[in-house]
């Protein structure tokens, strides 16, 4: 199909065309572009896309445009992995409402709420007949609540069924309520979006999406936005001078520095609070309480720099983030397009940079093949950016390949043989580098275990 190449060019109703023109929408973005005819045809789709690619308006666009305000019952289900993501969408929705001019009855069932102001409200009273939503935005455990245990919310009803960041829904353990809710919504439509679509989604992709519509939209293509990609090696440094470097060479509207880990990330947000900046954090250690406070305070502007990991990351829209940094290149490349995502929205611009020591350019290589150009540069000592004359990217990923832990191990072993062909080397080789493998392990658990130890015990005595 054409890609149409301004939402104008959709023949979509007037009152939606109004809200379009008042986001200042002009041109849809690839996933978009791919969901929308399927999505108002009333075919069921698994959409998969990087963050920042415009997927909540590439389902609500459509749910708006099938509404019927004159129906008195629940049309729409969207569940959403998390309390901040549902607030997200029921505020893009909301705001569509409003410019549409659409009198949509929108219910918004999320945990930390009134909850039995909620089932009242459902229920009805002798001054007010029970009213059911005509759209639900929430998380599954409130929805199925709703729905299973309270029975007050019909949603058997919905001839359109959404479930976003399906793969995060599976991560937080939610599965089981999505599929009893898919189940009594049975007849409607469904979307499926996510970032990534694991393997163990295959069970519930084949009960319920058998057939469906399937849309990738790929790193090369994610989003029409600049993103600028930054290597800055980490060689003669450790990783904590070399982000300070980067912090010093930057002056961000507002900084997000990715940690592959949760402790990692507290680690880094204390390194950095103890080098006299302000800083926000985002990680799994927080409770949903702590949790709201960050976000409000993050969307204050309180922080020029919030450490985050990837999963409390996940789903939650940060406006006017300008640069991402990594502070660890994620083993999940997915992960890195979702991060670098977070610097660009809509037709925004940013940078990412990736702080990468030796063993980790075969991971950037691998991003290279899947469309992500990067540049090398280094801040030098008058903190300013210089950029690397490096050898090609291939050449430097395909050393770094041969230079991982087994094939030095390869490497001392042949050594120490003279270099000799003997009977049956090529078993006892193999043996002798499972057993330095293993002790090599032993060795980093063992140290890892230490620094464990030595940051509980600073922990203990109060540092913060």
């Amino acid at each position: 199909m054409a890609m149409q190449t301004k939402y104008a060019d959709y023949n979509f109703k007037k009152s939606m065309k109004k809200a379009i023109e008042k986001l200042g929408f002009v041109t849809p973005t690839p996933i978009q572009h791919e969901v929308f005819p399927a999505a108002l045809k009333g075919e069921n789709v698994i959409g998969q896309a990087p963050t920042g690619t415009g997927k909540t308006h590439a389902y609500l666009i459509p749910v708006f445009e099938k509404m019927d305000v004159t129906l008195d019952e629940v049309q729409a289900v969207i569940i959403a992995p998390t309390r901040e993501l549902a607030e997200q969408i029921t505020l893009r929705a909301r705001e569509l409402a409003r410019f549409s001019n659409q009198d949509v009855r929108i219910l918004m069932a999320i945990g930390g709420t009134d909850r039995e102001r909620l089932v009242a409200k459902l229920k009805g009273n002798e001054e007010q007949a029970a009213l059911q939503p005509q759209l639900v935005i929430g998380t599954p455990g409130r929805v199925q609540d709703l729905v299973v245990k309270e029975k007050v919310l019909k949603i058997y009803t919905a001839s359109t069924m959404i479930i976003d960041e399906v793969d995060m829904i599976f991560d937080t353990g939610f599965l089981e309520e999505v599929d009893e809710l898919a189940s009594i919504c049975e007849q409607a439509q469904l979307l499926v979006f996510s970032a990534t679509v694991p393997t163990q989604l295959q069970d519930f992709i084949k009960k319920y999406l058998s057939g469906a519509k399937s849309f990738r939209i790929t790193p090369k293509q994610a989003t029409p936005v600049k993103i600028e990609h930054v290597v800055v090696p980490v060689r003669r440094k450790s990783r904590q001078e070399i982000l300070l470097d980067v912090i010093g060479a930057i002056n961000p509207y507002l900084a997000m520095v990715f940690t592959n880990t949760r402790k990692s990330a507290s680690e880094v947000a204390l390194f950095l609070r103890d080098q006299g900046y302000k800083v926000g954090e985002l990680h799994g250690d927080l409770n949903p309480r702590e949790r709201r406070q960050m976000l409000r305070r993050v969307r204050n502007l309180e922080f020029q720099y919030v450490v985050a990991s990837d999963i409390a990351a996940r789903g939650i829209d940060i406006e006017g983030v300008s640069h991402v940094i990594n502070y660890e290149v994620p083993k999940d490349l997915d992960f890195y397009i979702h991060r670098s995502g977070r610097t660009a929205r809509v037709d925004n611009q940013g940078i990412s940079y990736a702080l990468v020591e030796a063993k980790e350019e075969v991971l950037i290589h691998k991003l290279i093949e899947r469309g992500v150009d990067f540049t090398y540069q280094e801040v030098a000592s008058n903190g300013e950016w210089k950029t690397l004359n490096n050898r090609t990217r291939k050449e430097k990923s395909t050393a770094t390949a041969k230079n991982t832990k087994e094939a030095r191990i390869e490497n001392l072993i042949g050594k120490k043989n003279g270099g000799k062909v003997k009977p049956g080397y090529k078993a006892k080789r193999k043996r002798q580098v499972k057993e330095a493998l293993q002790k090599s392990r032993r060795q980093e658990a063992r140290q890892a275990g230490r620094q464990e130890r030595k940051a509980k015990a600073k922990a203990n005595k109060g540092m913060y």
